[in-house]
């Protein structure tokens, strides 16, 4: 390889086949929308917002969402589209304020809600791999995500994680930059991600530890990051009371009995193939025998000392944003009950590792990352052929190796970097971090 195991020169190939792939993509999608079909997770959200809009609950009962993992379960093991009879309606499983603002748009029967919610994943993986290929060795990284097949799913599923994702590290590299300025603004983006899926919150909890232990100025660093929690958690408790009084009390219900909406509270015979999917350490607990409350806390307690070993072993200067970014993802992913995407996880890491190894272990580097793409394409096309249901990769639960393998490597491997970038930067041999 030239340059030391550096990838391939011509970054506008590069960036030219991100653009064309991201665009085919978002041409079918729209083509699909326009016959008037929904994608599969956006029907979920349209459906809430058809019913808040009609003051009706969005929420399913915990027994018919379970009736309709059962009969999804079905057809993906038959693919007999006949177990459908009509009745079923998706599950929605967020606060209120997705379906919300979606019904709020006065859209929702002009097919332009889903059309611009479409627009919006393609923006968003375009605001994930900028700034991440920002300084990096190539463009030829791009094609990672361009790539992925964890993305492919959740853009064609209409899935609002790359929204989720792209607004947390937009309130990531706000905290980063200095002043009390942008970490007010960086208020605006947390709280949405909140909003419309909880489960970021540790991501961005996990960053923001990142940054005041390795903060020079420690008080400036915690006083910026008050700022952006306190502005964010305002913004939260505001959107709550938006909510009308019959609206909250819905939402506390689904919130009071969140496991009952999962697939998790099923007999564990019925729980394939959604256990496959999951790359959850909960999961792994669950099909141990342990109720799913249960195993989240137990999760979590693990994952918890994990993350305070990772903290207190890290390098007490600035290694970067991406590293931050990506140890908080990384961990913040084992704390989730159900982690059905590692979408940016790969990029991130690999983006983090890169500059601090030798060129065998780049060449290494670049042969993981092409075998874990490839597995999980292959995983893809043998499911859509009907030959398993493993859609999401080659992960089984007889073998959950992404879960015990992949999200506490990916961790690790990150932290080592942040310490060998430490280590380079004492020694002269690497330029400060700027954000």
């Amino acid at each position: 390889m030239p340059d030391e195991g550096a990838l391939p020169g011509r970054p506008w190939l590069a960036w030219a086949i991100f653009a064309g792939v991201i665009l085919l993509i978002t041409a079918a999608l729209l083509a699909i929308v326009a016959s008037g079909a929904r994608l599969l997770d956006y029907d979920a959200y349209h459906t809430a917002a058809e019913r808040i809009g009609a003051g009706l609950d969005p929420y399913t009962t915990p027994a018919e969402v379970q009736q309709t993992f059962l009969i999804f379960r079905e057809f993906l093991i038959t693919r007999d589209d006949t177990v459908f009879d009509g009745s079923e309606r998706p599950a929605y499983i967020y606060p209120p304020s997705l379906a919300s603002w979606m019904a709020g748009s006065g859209l929702l029967g002009t097919g332009l809600v889903q059309s611009a919610f479409i627009l919006g994943i393609a923006g968003a993986i375009t605001v994930m791999t900028c700034p991440m290929l920002r300084g990096a060795a190539s463009a030829w990284w791009a094609l990672v995500p361009a790539l992925s097949q964890d993305v492919f799913v959740q853009f064609t599923n209409g899935n609002a994680e790359l929204h989720v994702l792209a607004l947390a590290l937009t309130g990531c590299w706000l905290i980063a930059r200095a002043g009390s300025a942008m970490a007010a603004l960086a208020a605006l983006p947390i709280a949405a991600a909140v909003l419309i899926k909880p489960v970021i919150g540790p991501l961005i909890a996990v960053f923001a530890l990142i940054r005041l232990i390795q903060a020079p100025d420690r008080p400036a660093e915690a006083a910026r990051i008050a700022i952006a929690a306190a502005l964010s958690l305002t913004l939260v408790a505001l959107e709550i009371l938006r909510w009308p009084g019959w609206l909250r009390a819905d939402a506390w219900q689904w919130i009071a009995n969140a496991f009952d909406y999962t697939f998790m509270t099923l007999p564990l015979a019925q729980q394939e193939p959604y256990a496959s999917w999951n790359r959850a350490p909960t999961q792994i607990l669950v099909t141990l025998g342990m109720a799913a409350p249960d195993a989240q806390h137990a999760a979590a307690v693990v994952v918890a000392g994990l993350l305070g070993a990772a903290l207190a072993v890290m390098p007490r200067r600035p290694t970067g944003l991406l590293p931050a970014f990506a140890l908080a993802l990384a961990i913040s992913l084992m704390l989730r009950p159900t982690v059905w995407s590692v979408a940016f996880l790969d990029l991130a890491v690999a983006l983090t590792l890169w500059p601090v190894l030798g060129v065998r272990a780049r060449r290494l580097l670049l042969a993981g990352l092409i075998a874990l793409a490839v597995a999980r394409w292959i995983g893809f096309a043998v499911a859509v052929a009907g030959g398993s249901t493993l859609f999401m990769g080659l992960q089984t639960t007889a073998l959950p190796w992404e879960t015990l393998v992949l999200l506490p490597g990916a961790a690790m491997a990150t932290l080592w970097a942040m310490k060998a970038r430490a280590r380079a930067l004492d020694e002269g041999r690497a330029a400060p971090y700027q954000p």
